[in-house]
C-alpha cells in the first residue's frame, strides 16, 4: 500500500493497476498504461485479480482519464454474491493456483456448486463444489486429477 492508501493489483510490462480500499472494500481502480490506453487488461481480468487478492467481487465502472497516462474507474461491490471460500492448489513443483469461490447455498442431492467470479458471470459452469461432504474440482480431488495439495479456507 502506498502513502495514499492504494494497493497494487498487478504490475506487468503493459500496465500497473492499483485499487483504493475503504473498510476492506474496493472503491476505485487506477491503471497506468505504458504503451496504449486502454491497456490489454480487460475489466473482467482486473475484477478477477481483485477477487483473488482481496476476496471481494466487484464491477468496474467506466474508465475516465486522470493524469497523463493514468485512467481511473469507480468500483461497485457486487450485491448478488460474494466469495465464501478461498481454494489454493499447490503442485509438487511449488506452483500455486488460487481461486475464490461463492458456495451456492442450495443443496441438490448432496452436491453444492462453488462458483468463481467468471463462472458466476455465466461464462462456464462451476468446476469446484462439495460432493457428499468433500471438496472436488470437476469430480476429482485436485484440479485435473494432478498431484498436489488443495487447501480450502472459509472467508
Amino acid at each position: 500500500m502506498d502513502e495514499n492508501g492504494w494497493n497494487t493489483v498487478f504490475e506487468d510490462t503493459d500496465a500497473v493497476c492499483s485499487v483504493l480500499m475503504d473498510e476492506g472494500k474496493p472503491v476505485r481502480v487506477s491503471m497506468t498504461c505504458t504503451d496504449e490506453i486502454p491497456c490489454a487488461w480487460t475489466n473482467a481480468e482486473t475484477e478477477d485479480q481483485i477477487a483473488v487478492l482481496y476476496g471481494v467481487w466487484c464491477r468496474l465502472g467506466e474508465w475516465g482519464q486522470a493524469e497523463g497516462d493514468q485512467i481511473v474507474a469507480s468500483v461497485t461491490v457486487r450485491e448478488d454474491a460474494q466469495p465464501t471460500h478461498r481454494i489454493e492448489f499447490v503442485a509438487p513443483d511449488g506452483q500455486t493456483e488460487v481461486e475464490v469461490v461463492c458456495l451456492y447455498p442450495d443443496e441438490d442431492e448432496g452436491v453444492r456448486s462453488a462458483y468463481t467470479l467468471a463462472e458466476w458471470r455465466g461464462e462456464t459452469g462451476a468446476a469446484w463444489g462439495i460432493v457428499r461432504g468433500m471438496w472436488t474440482c470437476e469430480g476429482q480431488v485436485t484440479p485435473g486429477g494432478r498431484s498436489g495439495t488443495v487447501t480450502v479456507t472459509t472467508l
